[in-house]
Parts: C-alpha cells; structure tokens; sequence
C-alpha cells in the first residue's frame, strides 16, 4: 500500500458544526479541524465549508490531496449511496444537492457519501466497541434516534433509500408524539428531545428539580451535560424520565435482538456518553428478563468507545471503500503509529521528549498532559485515578489501556472499571517500566496511561 493509501480523510457534517480528521488507514485520527455549520446557508456554501474543513485538515497534516487515498463523508438525512447526493435533510440545507461528484473533482481523489449513523456504527464497527463482532446493530441517542445495522459485515438499508430507523420503531400505542407524524416511537419516549419535553412538563407541573439552578435560562435547551449534573445531584424527576426512558431502549434492543440475533448492539450519542453510566445498567438489566432466546441469543450489549470521533472514523471508512479498500478486512490488520516511550529517573520520554509528570499516549499516539486540579498533584497509585482520568486517556478508542504505574485492578475505583467495561476496554496494570515496555511492545489498538513518579529517593 502506498502512502496516499495509508491516509484518508473522515468529515462528520452537523448542523451545527462540520468535523474532519485525516485518519490512518490504522484508524487513527492525527490531524482534525471543524468550523461552524452556516446557519440559514444554501448547499453550495454548505458545500464550501466542507471544502474549506478538508483544506485545513490536509494543512494540519501538511500534506496534498495527492497525499490522501480517498474522503468519507458523514450528513445527517436520507441519502443516495450510488448518486451520492443527500435526498432528504430536514435539519440542514443540503436536500438534493449533489456532494460527492463536485468534492471528487476538486481534490482528485474518490469520495463516499453515507448516513451519518449507518457511519458512526461503522466506525465502532471498524474500530470501536463492536471491532470483534461479524454482526452489529448501533443505537444512537441525541436530539433523536438513529441506527445503523450490519450483517455479515453488510450495511444494511431500506428501498428507495431509506435508511434503517430504528429511532421511529412504536414502543408505545397511543403514546407521545414524534416529530415524524406518529405516536409512540422510541424517539419520541428517550431522545434527548423527549426527556426535555417530559422535564419540561414536570416543571410545569409544579414539580422540584434541579433543572432549574441548572440552567442559565430555564427556556434553554436541557443539554445531556445538565442531565447528567442532574443525575449527581439524585434528582427524582430526572432520574425518573431516565429510568422510563432507558428501559425503553432495552425493549428495542430485545425486539432487534429477536429480530437479527447480532453479537454486538452499542449503545452511542450524546446522551450516552454523559448518562451511560445510569442508562447502561437499565438497559442490561431490560434486556436480562427477556428469555425467549435463552442461551441463543448471546447479544452483547456495549457502550460506544469511540464517542464523537464514532462518526469521523465512520466516514474515513467509507472514504476507505471508495478507494477500494475494505476496512473490515480482518485479514490484513494495519500496523499503527506510536511514539516510542522510555523510563527515565526523572519521569518519561515520548520520542526524546522528557515528561515529568503524568502523561497519557492516546489511541491518536499524540501524548497529553494528565489534567491536575491541584497544582503540582503526582498521582501516586491507581487507586486516584478518576473516571475523567480513564475518559480522557481512552479518547479515540483503544481496545487495550496500559496504566504504568504502582497498583493492580482491583485497586481501581468501581466507577472506573464499569467505565472500563462499558466500553470493552481491557486494562493492563503494571509497574512504570514493565508497564511502558508492554505497551512498546504491544500490537494492539492502545493507549498509555504514565504515572510519572520519580524513581530517585
């Protein structure tokens, strides 16, 4: 594989925001850029700023369109996979306007237009949480619902271009109403929309939450971070809206379960990724009094590692396809890049530079900073470690996290370890040097998490 063919380039379109990222054919994202999607835009500069979004990726990256094998695109709406043109886009401006023709003629290299669920769950497909499955449904939480299956390594879609939406299944006879026209749909009982409306409503009514203190505007959009905060505080509204609404997501997952029989269902979106820790659990739990299938059915249940880089990976995928190179080809693995990490007396190095204090080497390879809230704070065992310390070290997806440093599993917080599994992410503890010469030596999907404490006395 030549080096044009070792780089791609993934763009998550929005409505409010256009993401890209050049990603290895290893599926690291190295380089990302994002600008705000024009409000009130026609598609043309809607189309501009996805232009303008690649060219300041390829210039992250100092490199050439020549130096890209392919560009996935990712656009919420229905779309026309052999046109390559969006049918439909309720939210943004992009209805009937031809992508992947006009961007293939500008930088000269092929490109591939998709759903951007049926992307997201192909990139936990890829390298995400569902990397070990042959089949995968994902289910994606936010402002809606949307999904994605794949079968036998398949994507599967309607006729006439439909998309698989699994977020306008009834759940609910004579239940609320979605915004598509019916009642009782999975979207209108737990997507980020429907527990507004429902806070809202108990509001309304008189009742105390803390929503409310919460709120900088109470007419504002409840964001899945106050849902969260809520969720801290034990709030008996929100609490409630969430249970009702997790459970109906585990009654999804046992009508598709009975459906297709997958191995792997994730669980992804905004409001998973700020509330998985009470949504998870409850769907688990749904999905456990379901005995139909008995020890048949042996559907896993996992929460997306991958978060919001699920849709730029996705899309870099697809740009993958377009240049005729199968992602899913387990096969012929593709080798990562990462620094060479070395023990010092004084702390670490990364590729020759030292560090003196808690460091983390992403699934990216770029290494950070472990954010202190005390200044000068070392950590000196696992047992400190947070679960924003293990979110921030397992951005990107890794399917293995090295923690080198003093301490074992079991000295893991219990919060962290259901992080940990959660997500399908195993974790190997060891000493500082023997931990950092297995993560050198590993071939894996990784990421490292140094303690950097002085070996002097």
């Amino acid at each position: 594989m030549d080096d044009a063919h070792q780089r791609f380039i993934g763009v998550d379109v929005g409505g409010t925001k256009i993401h890209a990222a050049v990603v290895r054919a290893s599926g690291q994202a190295i380089k990302r850029h994002r600008l705000g999607t024009p409000q009130g835009a026609t598609a043309p500069q809607i189309r501009q700023t996805i232009e303008e979004t690649i060219r300041a990726c390829l210039d992250a990256a100092d490199l050439t369109p020549a130096g890209i094998g392919g560009i996935g695109l990712a656009v919420p709406g229905i779309v026309d996979y052999e046109q390559g043109q969006v049918c439909a886009a309720p939210n943004i401006g992009i209805s009937g306007e031809p992508l992947r023709e006009p961007l293939a003629r500008t930088f000269g290299v092929p490109v591939a237009l998709g759903n951007d669920v049926d992307a997201s769950t192909l990139g936990e497909f890829w390298v995400g949480s569902a990397r070990q499955a042959s089949s995968v449904i994902g289910i994606f939480v936010g402002t809606g619902i949307g999904g994605g299956i794949f079968v036998n390594r398949k994507l599967i879609r309607g006729e006439r271009y439909s998309s698989v939406e699994l977020g306008h299944m009834i759940m609910d006879i004579g239940g609320p109403l979605c915004g598509c026209g019916s009642h009782g749909c999975l979207e209108a009982i737990a997507s980020r929309t429907a527990i507004e409306r429902d806070i809202r409503a108990a509001i309304k009514d008189g009742k105390s939450t803390v929503v409310r203190k919460l709120l900088d505007d109470i007419n504002g959009r409840i964001r899945s971070g106050v849902l969260n905060d809520a969720l801290e505080a034990d709030d008996t509204v929100v609490t409630g809206i969430l249970r009702r609404a997790a459970e109906a997501i585990g009654l999804a997952c046992i009508s598709l379960r009975h459906l297709l029989t997958p191995d792997v269902i994730v669980l992804g979106g905004g409001v998973m990724e700020a509330c998985g820790h009470f949504i998870m659990p409850i769907v688990q739990e749904t999905v456990a009094k379901d005995t139909y299938l008995g020890d048949q059915a042996q559907t896993q249940l996992i929460q997306s590692v991958l978060a919001d880089d699920a849709g730029i990976l996705g899309a870099a995928a697809l740009g993958m396809q377009a240049a005729g190179i199968d992602p899913l080809d387990r096969s012929s693995p593709r080798q990562a890049c990462y620094p060479k990490v070395l023990a010092t007396e004084e702390g670490v190095t990364i590729d020759g530079r030292p560090w003196t204090r808690d460091v983390m080497v992403r699934v990216s390879g770029r290494p950070k900073k472990r954010k202190r809230k005390k200044r000068n704070l070392q950590l000196s065992d696992v047992s400190q470690l947070t679960v924003d310390d293990i979110r921030r070290a397992c951005k990107g997806g890794p399917e293995l996290l090295f923690i080198a440093g003093p301490g074992s599993v079991d000295d893991l917080q219990s919060d962290v370890r259901d992080f940990l599994t959660r997500h399908a992410i195993e974790i190997d503890i060891r000493p500082r040097d023997e931990g950092i010469r297995a993560f050198n030596e590993h071939s894996a999907r990784k990421a490292l998490l140094a303690l950097v404490a002085p070996t002097r006395s």
